[in-house]
């Protein structure tokens, strides 16, 4: 079997503006070196409210240090999603695998490096519209392929999605694409 690569990209930046989004992924990149020293970094993947040709929905995401110390990224981020400051209690430990399905809106620029276009997660809003995530995007975690798309392991896409198992401490969720003001009571985490 050959192994071949390509200079040749395909990728589809999602497009510049302010998106709906929704929490589909929460991958943990382990251990990178950078130029302050080692840090464990986290990706925080989201599908937005725009559609590609294909009909699937743009993916965005951003990297992050896994900390929640009061000046990271992350921990600003998440303040910004919930529209709520962290307690004592959940600044000691908080699991993000709560953030899955969690609605938020993203602001999306665009970046030209070495003559290729990239969307850039550049801020986070708390959300305003409740999503269903699609069920086409495979968490990593559960991936057979390297792809944002690959089938779930068991072939295909679950009727459970991250979203049900967020709202389901709060009652009954409303429907896919519904409008509703966030309160916090809303926000699964």
């Amino acid at each position: 079997m050959s192994l071949i690569a390509s200079s040749g990209r395909t990728f589809t930046p999602a497009p510049e503006g302010l998106w709906n989004a929704t929490i589909v992924d929460v991958v943990d990149l382990g251990d990178i070196k950078t130029d302050f020293g080692t840090k464990h970094f986290i990706r925080l993947v989201m599908e937005i409210d725009h559609l590609m040709e294909d009909g699937k929905p743009f993916i965005c995401s951003k990297r992050f240090t896994l900390s929640l110390h009061e000046k990271a990224g992350l921990r600003k981020a998440l303040v910004a999603i919930r529209g709520k400051q962290f307690t004592p209690d959940e600044l000691k430990a908080f699991d993000l695998e709560r953030c899955l399905g969690a609605p938020c809106q993203v602001v999306i620029e665009h970046l030209e490096k070495e003559g290729e276009i990239y969307g850039n997660v550049t801020s986070f809003l708390k959300g305003k519209k409740r999503m269903v995530p699609s069920g086409a995007y495979t968490r990593v975690i559960n991936r057979d392929k390297a792809s944002p798309y690959a089938p779930a392991p068991h072939g295909k896409a679950t009727k459970n999605t991250p979203a049900d198992e967020a709202w389901a401490d709060f009652g009954e969720a409303p429907p896919p694409e519904a409008e509703f003001q966030a309160s916090d009571s809303d926000i699964p985490f």
